[in-house]
Order: structure tokens, then sequence, then C-alpha cells
């Protein structure tokens, strides 16, 4: 049916209850129609609501009971509802007994004939709702049998926690039909939020670690045995599952692992001699594996340096002619600076005349300067920047306080937290490896 023809019916009802159609206006979105009744009462109403409430005219219909006692009884029986108490009036609560449940409960007549309730109370409504609405267990369970998750008890609910057994790795699980249907993996063991000590044990032992004690979570480092050196380490399970998920192939400790992974990566020594001589590289030290650093002579500069055979061949040589970031044969400095809002301090070196100054960057992210110290090279700057890392992270135990996504200008892996350490500190560090480093000159 068309406006013109849903305005024409409107009229022709408006006429059958000695109404008269005057105008119409959009109100919020909705159509609002104004009416003058037989008595010359103006009203505005929608054609929904007079539908609903069963007259035309407010004015007239004052003190007009539309529900006899009898019928307005009639009305709430047959929606699972037994008054207690007479009638008063459609929009007064009216005190009931739930058919269902039993239970005592005031309702509206004319709410409850507006929201449609079928059976009883408003407990036992949402209930049946729910039952309608309730997906069938033949369906259910085909959910989630597609979702690798075999059922092994009676379904009771999309909300519901259901009993069943991963198809995948054949643990026992309690997926709910709702978060299967949202996309979510019914296996907390697959997926690797939930971890079985067995598994977790055979994995470890793939790895050349032995678990000492029990399964500790995710979260906390599990203390092992390495089964090719037998030294204790602790690791968090998550970096086995990692290292399993990405294929590497390491075995036992860091240090034996590092070995291994060396040894995969090993040239014959001349060979290496030859790559190192292509990249203007006179070998010094003994080749040991591709990842161990070589000292070596450049044959540009004559300087001696350090790099590694897997450096070399990804382009790098020596650092005094490698005119990309610090300049080391050039004067350079060590900064200590500090953030106050991150509680943090950082080590740091820059050139002297870099063209971008590493202190001024730091500078522009919220870091105050504590002190500099100048050097001849950015050689020897790099060298007691490394010694204080070194005491730093092994002596003091102290880890990187901040992550990268706080440092967008970089070095995020030179800082410490300043409530275990203070610049003072360091400074008198810094100074004692400078006086060490000038007691072994002058012998």
């Amino acid at each position: 049916m068309g406006n013109a023809e849903a305005l024409d019916a409107l009229r022709a009802e408006a006429l059958a209850n000695d109404c008269t159609f005057v105008s119409k206006e959009r109100v919020k979105g909705n159509s609002r129609f104004t009416f003058r009744c037989g008595s010359e009462h103006e009203f505005t109403a929608t054609s929904s609501a007079i539908r609903r409430r069963g007259y035309w005219c407010p004015t007239c219909s004052q003190g007009i009971q539309r529900y006899t006692e009898e019928t307005a009884r009639e009305f709430m029986l047959s929606v699972g509802l037994e008054p207690t108490e007479p009638y008063v009036g459609s929009g007064d609560p009216w005190k009931c007994k739930c058919l269902k449940c039993g239970k005592e409960t005031k309702k509206r007549l004319r709410s409850v004939k507006q929201t449609g309730t079928q059976i009883g109370c408003q407990s036992c409504s949402t209930q049946a709702r729910a039952v309608l609405q309730r997906t069938d267990e033949t369906i259910a369970a085909g959910v989630m049998l597609a979702a690798q998750a075999k059922p092994i008890e009676p379904y009771k609910g999309s909300g519901a926690r259901w009993k069943c057994e991963c198809m995948r790795c054949g643990n026992i699980i309690f997926p709910s039909l709702s978060s299967v249907k949202g996309g979510g993996d019914p296996c907390t063991f697959c997926s690797g939020h939930s971890v079985d000590e067995k598994q977790a044990i055979e994995l470890c032992r793939e790895f050349g670690l032995e678990p000492i004690g029990a399964y500790p979570g995710n979260s906390v480092k599990w203390n092992m045995k390495c089964l090719k050196c037998g030294a204790e380490v602790s690791s968090l399970y998550g970096n086995i599952t990692r290292k399993k998920r990405r294929g590497w192939k390491s075995f036992g400790c860091p240090d034996c692992s590092f070995l291994q992974m060396g040894r995969r990566y090993s040239e014959d020594p001349e060979v290496a001699r030859q790559k190192f001589l292509n990249a203007d590289l006179e070998m010094i030290g003994e080749y040991i594996t591709a990842r161990l650093p070589i000292e070596a002579k450049c044959l540009k500069c004559g300087e001696i340096t350090k790099q590694t055979l897997n450096g070399v061949m990804n382009g790098k040589a020596c650092k005094f002619c490698f005119h990309v970031g610090i300049k080391y044969g050039e004067p350079a400095y060590l900064y200590l600076i500090f953030h106050k809002e991150f509680g943090s301090i950082k080590v740091g070196i820059s050139n002297t005349d870099a063209n971008l100054n590493r202190l001024d960057s730091h500078k522009k992210n919220g870091w105050t300067e504590y002190k500099s110290f100048n050097f001849d090279t950015a050689d020897e700057a790099e060298y007691f920047e490394t010694m204080l890392l070194k005491w730093l992270r092994k002596e003091r135990g102290l880890q990187a306080h901040l992550v990268r996504e706080l440092m967008p200008q970089g070095g995020f892996s030179e800082t410490v937290d300043a409530e275990e350490v203070t610049l003072l500190e360091i400074e008198v560090k810094l100074k004692s490896l400078l006086e060490d480093r000038a007691e072994l000159d002058s012998d």
C-alpha cells in the first residue's frame, strides 16, 4: 500500500470513528496526524498509537473503561497471569499470580498487551523466548564438529560451556557455541592459551632441555637442565613454542645453541679468509664460526677492527671506513641522560660533528642531559659504552627498562631503571673505567 492509499485509509477510519482529518506533519522521523472529533476536540497522534491504544480522541475517552473486569481478567489469563485483586484500569499495576511458576507479580494490562508477554511473569516469559530462539542441538553439534570439536555431553545452550574432545590434539575442552560461531578456536590447547604439561615437557626435550619441577605457567620462567652440557637455565615456555613455530633448530642452553648454530653456518677457514679479503679486510684472529667476531686489519685505512663472517657476507666491512651512522675514526662523546616521566636512565654515544645528533633527537623526546664525556674517536667512546652496559647488565643485573614503542628515535636497549641505579653511580663507574684504562696505557 502506497503513502497516498494509506492516508486515504486513515481518513476513512477516522470518519468511521466520528473524527475528521486536519493535517499531517513529520516529527523526529514519524508522521503525526491532527484530527478533530465530533465534539470539536483537536488531538495529534500517530496512526500506530491510535490502533495500539484502541481509541481516538483522548478527551472523549477519559473516564471510559475500555476493559470490563471480566474481559480484562480473560486477557490476563490468556497470557498466563491470574489476577488476585479487582481490576482498576489498564495503566495501573495489577497484582497477579504466574500460572507457570506460582510467583506473585504486578503487571499493567496495557504494558502486557504492548510488549506481547506470552507466558506468565517476566522470568518465565524470558525463558520461553529463549527456548523459541534456541539453536537446535543437531545444528549446534554440526557447528562444533566443523570446528574440530566433538561434543561428548548434551547441548545446554549457546553461552554454556560444552564438554567436547578436540579432534586435533585429543584434549578435553569446554568451548561455548557462541564463541565458536564468533570465530574463536574451540581448543585452548591448539590455540596456545592452555598447556598440557606432558606435551610441554616433550617439546622442551625436543629442544635439548629437561624441565625441573612442575610447569609454572606461561608468565613464569621454568627451570631446566641442558641435555648437552648439564648447565641449569631458565626460560619462558612461550620462548620454546616460538622456536617451534618459527622452525628454529637450536638445541640445549643458549651457549650450546649458539655453538650449534655457528657450526651450521661455518665455512672453511681459507674460504672465510678470502671473503674477508674481498671486503678489504685481512684476517688476524682465528676463525671459529661465522657468528663469532674475528679481528681483522682494514686494507684501506689500516685500522684494526672486528667483524663476523656473516656480517662480511651481508655487506659489512671496516667500521672506520663505513660512513653510515657512527664514524668510528672521528671525535665523539659519551652521554648520560634521564627521562623524568619514564623514570629511566640511558647511556649513548654520538659523533661530535654528526649531522643527525643523537643527543638532540633524545632531547626532543623529553630526555634531559646529565653529563657528556668527550673522546678522540667514536671507537674509544663505544668501548666505554660497552663496558658500562656490561657492568649494568651483568654485575648489577639490570635489563632494558623501556620498550621500542616508548622511544621512536631508537636506543631503548641502552636504558635502565632509575630506581635501581643512580646517574651518580654510573658516572663514578665510568670515571673508574677511564682511570683503569689510563693506567694500562701508561704501563
